[in-house]
């Protein structure tokens, strides 16, 4: 159990989408539509350097309705 909260810590706080779909449980090509609709957002920090912030794919995975999968009640 220890090593599993330690494993959840371990988290980098900005995530490439590769990253950020592994942190959801969810395939690369699920995690673009997401983008691409607008559920998240991510960070350009430069021409081909992306990222995420797993404070605010948190808070977006906070507000996924319990038992369904349409999206966050925004």
């Amino acid at each position: 159990m220890a090593s599993q909260i330690q494993s959840a810590n371990r988290w980098p706080s900005l995530m490439d989408r590769t990253t950020a779909a592994a942190y959801w449980c969810l395939s690369e090509r699920k995690f673009s539509e997401l983008a691409a609709a607008g559920v998240v957002s991510p960070r350009k920090l430069g021409p081909r350097c992306v990222r995420y912030l797993k404070a605010e794919l948190d808070e977006v995975a906070a507000q996924f309705p319990v038992g369904q999968g349409l999206g966050p009640s925004v």
